[in-house]
C-alpha cells in the first residue's frame, strides 16, 4: 500500500511540473470552446484581440452569483471586447497552467498575452468592469 501512495505522489508531482505557470505577459494557451452563450471561440481567433475569459465551475457559488453580470458586460462591451467562459472542471489542465486556486477567475488578454485578472473575491460588477473600461 505505501508503494502505490508513492507511486501515486510521484505521478501528482510530475504532472504539476509539466503545468506552466503563466504570468501577466505570458502568450495565451491555444484553446477551442464551445460556448453555448458565447458560440464556437478557438484562440487562433482572437489574435491581437481583447478578451474576457470567465473561469468558473458549475458547482461554484459565486461563480453562479456573478454569471449575469459578465453575460450583461459581454453584451454592453461586444463591439469592442470578446467575452467567452471556461468550466474548469472539464479543462483541468488549462486550469492548472493558469495557477486557477480559487474561483471565480476573470482574466484579460490583449494580443494573445495575460494582462490583467481578477481572483474570487475580487470578482465583483464594479471591479470587472473597472478592469473591462482599461482596455477598451
Amino acid at each position: 500500500m505505501k508503494q502505490y501512495v508513492i507511486t501515486f505522489v510521484m505521478l501528482v508531482v510530475a504532472f504539476c511540473m509539466q503545468a506552466q505557470e503563466l504570468k501577466k505577459g505570458d502568450e495565451m494557451p491555444k484553446f477551442e470552446l464551445t460556448s453555448s452563450v458565447y458560440g464556437d471561440i478557438k484562440s487562433t481567433d482572437l489574435k491581437g484581440k481583447v478578451v474576457l475569459i470567465n473561469l468558473f465551475a458549475t458547482w461554484c457559488g459565486p461563480c453562479k452569483m456573478i454569471a449575469p453580470v459578465t453575460a450583461e458586460l459581454a453584451e454592453k462591451y461586444e463591439a469592442n471586447m470578446k467575452f467567452t467562459s471556461l468550466n474548469t472542471t472539464g479543462a483541468r489542465r488549462v486550469a492548472i497552467s493558469q495557477k486557477v486556486l480559487g474561483l471565480p477567475v476573470m482574466a484579460i488578454y490583449k494580443g494573445g498575452e495575460k494582462v490583467e485578472e481578477l481572483v474570487k473575491e475580487e470578482c465583483t460588477a464594479e471591479a470587472i468592469e473597472a478592469m473591462i473600461q482599461k482596455y477598451v
